[in-house]
């Protein structure tokens, strides 16, 4: 929310995605919960949209 104030909203918000990501690698390494490769798709998905979007 920090880079909210400081970038344009437009450019930022896009990264607020990433938290997505961020949960799933720490309920696997916290959690121990499974990663198939649908979440590993799903999570590869978000990671692209996120370069596209904050490139466009």
């Amino acid at each position: 929310m920090l880079a909210m104030t400081k970038f344009e909203i437009s450019y930022a918000y896009p990264f607020v995605s990433l938290n997505y990501i961020l949960v799933l690698v720490a309920a696997f390494f916290l959690f121990n919960e499974t990663l198939s490769v649908t979440k590993l798709i799903g999570s590869a998905l978000v990671v692209v949209g996120v370069v596209v979007i904050s490139r466009g």
